[in-house]
């Protein structure tokens, strides 16, 4: 039923054109760090200190009245959203001045990333800096103070606080991310486009992104409220691994195929060949033992005294041919234990190239114009098999989950047993790269 529906004879129209996500940061005319491996990118002094400062002010403003009620640690301050703003928005400038002085715009590029990955990481630090800070104060009270009920109430919040670092991470990783996407859109991005057009405007587009803000880039309660929450233990049918293997199934029965690198097809070859190989050995050494045996009870029975003057088998004979098969059956071992290694790298390899090639045709799940292309109702008339197949799969009575189409502007959602079904009628944002289906 499915191929039919798939198969598109001479008068049905051509299946939809589908493009292939792949996002390369270019880096091509910067020089590589001092460990030759990463780029090298120097953040004002001044900048570090006053960022650190601020992330862990907002940080312990969002936990003390929770987790940290009673306990004083440093001078007690507020944020200054202001002053970190304003900050920002110079760095931000001065990158781009330098990018415009060297007439390269992967420089500018190039720090947005590095202070990126300096925010992500100093949350995560000044949130371990908080709960050291809270040991300390109540080391610095004293023994007899460790002992007492206010200090063990204390060091009770620390430990629900560090269970709660996710949720932590999010809520401050979200403030961090909206004051610098709105540094981004009011004063640099007009300033870029002056300089050096819309040519890079996608790779910024990337750093906006939220998720980029998450602790490990994993929070089921951002996902819930703006993708897509997919399942976390094995046993569940809508977890991620699964659902990809079935979204690349319904490209590969849509006609979206890759053929084979002549790499691949040689490890596929060379495997083959192995494990034919080690299975002409094991059938060799089968026979050798089977016949070994058999030797070995014509021998037991030539050491009878009537046997023997009944028997013309010489047992002289009998015992040379023991000996050569226990030779022949120690060489096909050999054999077999030194083509061990041999399997193990050749299955390495073909894990790897198809895992690769796995891969190329998830780069079309990745893409979020794909998703129209197969899914919207609007275009119809381009991905009628697709959208027509998408519902018998729905259908299907092996697949118990609820899926409705996605669309970027729309995003779907997966019915979650684990979720307060309420939160799903949230708005949501852009489909992101994995989580656009």
């Amino acid at each position: 039923m499915l191929n039919e529906l798939l198969t598109s004879g001479p008068s049905e129209q051509a299946r939809p054109e589908l493009k292939s996500y792949n996002v390369t940061i270019p880096m091509e005319s910067l020089a590589i760090g001092v460990d030759n491996i990463h780029h090298d990118v120097f953040l004002s002094p001044r900048f570090v200190q006053t960022a650190r400062d601020y992330l862990f002010d907002v940080i312990r403003q969002s936990t003390s009245n929770t987790y940290l009620s009673g306990v004083e640690l440093r001078a007690s301050r507020a944020p200054d959203n202001s002053g970190f703003r304003k900050l920002l928005s110079e760095v931000l400038q001065s990158a781009l001045t330098q990018a415009k002085y060297h007439k390269n715009i992967e420089i500018d590029l190039l720090f947005r990333l590095g202070l990126l990955k300096f925010l992500t990481f100093e949350m995560g630090n000044q949130f371990a800096n908080l709960i050291l800070e809270g040991k300390e104060w109540i080391r610095k009270r004293g023994e007899h103070f460790e002992r007492s009920q206010q200090a063990h109430v204390i060091k009770a919040r620390l430990s629900e606080l560090q269970s709660a670092r996710r949720s932590v991470i999010r809520r401050v990783g979200q403030q961090v991310a909206q004051i610098v996407i709105d540094v981004e859109d009011n004063v640099i991005a007009k300033a870029r486009r002056a300089l050096f057009g819309e040519d890079y405007g996608f790779y910024y587009e990337v750093c906006k992104n939220k998720l980029i803000f998450l602790d490990g880039g994993k929070d089921d309660v951002f996902f819930l409220e703006h993708y897509i929450l997919l399942g976390n233990y094995a046993r569940d049918p809508d977890r991620f691994e699964a659902m990809d293997e079935l979204f690349q199934e319904f490209l590969r029965e849509a006609g979206v195929t890759f053929s084979h690198d002549p790499a691949h097809t040689e490890a596929i070859q060379a495997h083959t060949g192995l494990l034919e190989a080690v299975q002409a050995i094991q059938s060799e050494i089968a026979n050798l033992e089977e016949q070994r045996e058999n030797t070995r009870k014509r021998l037991e029975r030539n050491d009878g005294f009537f046997t023997k003057f009944l028997n013309s088998g010489d047992p002289a004979d009998l015992k040379a041919s023991l000996n050569d098969m226990e030779l022949r059956l120690k060489h096909q071992e050999c054999k077999l234990e030194e083509l061990g290694p041999q399997i193990d790298a050749a299955r390495q390899k073909l894990d790897f190239f198809v895992k690769d090639h796995a891969g190329r045709l998830g780069e079309y799940l990745n893409e979020p114009e794909n998703a129209k292309r197969l899914f919207d109702a609007s275009s119809a008339g381009e991905a009628e098999s697709a959208i027509t197949f998408w519902q018998v799969m729905k259908s299907g009575p092996s697949h118990r989950i609820t899926v409705r189409p996605c669309t970027c502007s729309n995003s779907a959602r997966l019915s979650c047993r684990r979720r307060n079904s309420s939160r799903l009628n949230r708005s949501s944002s852009t489909c992101p790269p994995r989580n656009c289906l």
